[in-house]
């Protein structure tokens, strides 16, 4: 199978930001939910190239939602914190 240019990142697996897994824990994330961030974590670190792949365009759909919240907030950090409490 040939690889595919993503954002200059190569996989065998087509991954589009509508795909039901990413769309899942980007919800959960923005949610604030606790498994959600825990599966995300999990899933970049994953040696499956096709969780790989999804783990990928999450991260750049978190960044994307950032760089939004940013730009309709008073404040000009782009970060987005992540909280773990009890």
């Amino acid at each position: 199978m040939s690889s595919v240019v993503r954002d200059t990142i190569y996989t065998r697996h087509r991954v589009d930001s509508d795909d039901p897994l990413v769309q899942e824990l980007l919800q959960g994330i923005k949610e604030g939910k606790r498994v959600a961030l825990a599966q995300a974590i999990t899933l970049t670190e994953s040696t499956n190239s096709k969780k790989k792949a999804q783990a990928q365009v999450l991260l750049k759909e978190v960044l994307e939602y950032t760089r939004l919240k940013q730009k309709h907030s008073i404040y000009k950090i782009n970060s987005f914190r992540i909280g773990m409490y009890k």
